[in-house]
């Protein structure tokens, strides 16, 4: 509701052009009227356990009677905006909390109260029970991915800056998750994690790889007997031992499969006069220009990228271990005889 008079005289107020703005100014003793925005405390609570989820109030009173929100709630004279929020959830749902960021800040029209600024903030349950109070009929913790309807546009944003906040934190932890349960299953190194997104590198840019190996293994020291070799074929030998590593990252090449495949590849080495060290050597130069690739296609500075690159950092290093003990055991058996 607009103002009539003065706080200072009780003089009659009329609008006038001031600072490009409009402004209440008293006609008797000239008193300007500022307006400013309401501040409103809101604030997000992650639920507990592995389903993400946020705690959610239903509204007692207008506006939006009815409606799911965030708590939210005006702030008082002498608290600061973060006591605010944690008062208002304090009330409206029963908890206490400590402030863990802030996530949005942004103006409202409200119907009721006009214009309001309403600041959301990240906060983590440290006690209290979860119960409606004063001002809600119902509190309860929402799936994040089936969150009711919330009538404030700023809550909205704030649930979506919350989102992009912890976004990788959640790629990583479910990466995580991957690993322990493969671990739990025997496999190490199954499929669903972070570093998945790099298969991508081996179907676009395998070929490389590839071409750079053949080029250093035909000239190295350590590879003699590669030097007189055909290009063609030694990247045909590249490419198979880079395709048994992609099944083997979709989980689509089983252990016992992998086991055969290096322990012939390591007599067939044998009987076309290889030595040992060159078998081995060919696969560490292979190995080499593989990493290379991932991390020149797969690192642009974020934390996730650099999880992902130690992720598949262990991954790489345990197939190509693998499959060097495994093509060192086909040989020293074709050795024996």
């Amino acid at each position: 509701m607009e103002r009539k008079f003065c706080g200072a005289c009780a003089g009659p107020l009329e609008s006038r052009r001031i600072d490009d703005h409009e402004r209440l100014v008293c006609t008797r003793c000239g008193e300007v009227h500022y307006q400013n925005p309401l501040p409103v405390a809101s604030v997000l609570v992650p639920g507990p356990g592995p389903v993400r989820s946020l705690l959610v109030v239903k509204r007692k009173f207008e506006p939006h009677r009815g409606s799911w929100c965030l708590p939210i709630g005006f702030a008082e004279l002498s608290e600061n905006i973060e006591q605010a929020a944690l008062r208002e959830l304090k009330e409206e749902a029963g908890i206490d909390a400590r402030i863990t960021g802030l996530l949005d800040a942004s103006s409202y029209m409200s119907p009721m109260y006009g214009d309001v600024l309403i600041v959301t903030f990240e906060a983590a349950k440290v006690g209290g029970t979860e119960r409606p109070g004063d001002d809600a009929l119902e509190a309860r913790y929402a799936p994040l991915d089936d969150l009711p309807d919330l009538p404030f546009e700023p809550q909205r944003r704030a649930v979506a800056a919350y989102i992009r906040l912890h976004h990788d934190e959640w790629i990583i932890k479910g990466s995580m998750d991957a690993f322990l349960a493969g671990t739990r299953r025997g496999n190490v190194f199954a499929s669903g994690m972070a570093s998945d997104l790099l298969l991508d590198v081996l179907k676009d840019d395998a070929e490389r790889a590839v071409r750079e190996w053949v080029a250093d293994i035909m000239t190295h020291a350590s590879t003699r007997h590669y030097h007189t070799w055909d290009s063609e074929e030694l990247a045909e030998r590249g490419r198979f031992v880079l395709e048994r590593f992609a099944d083997w990252l979709k989980g689509t090449l089983p252990a016992d499969s992998l086991h055969s495949h290096f322990v012939e590849l390591g007599a067939n080495r044998r009987a076309e006069g290889y030595q040992l060290h060159e078998v081995i050597s060919s696969f560490l130069l292979l190995k080499k220009h593989l990493w290379a690739l991932f991390v020149e296609r797969g690192y642009q500075g974020r934390v996730l990228d650099t999880y992902r690159i130690l992720e598949l950092d262990k991954r790489v290093a345990f197939f190509f271990d693998y499959a060097v003990y495994h093509a060192a055991l086909g040989f020293e058996s074709a050795a024996r005889g």
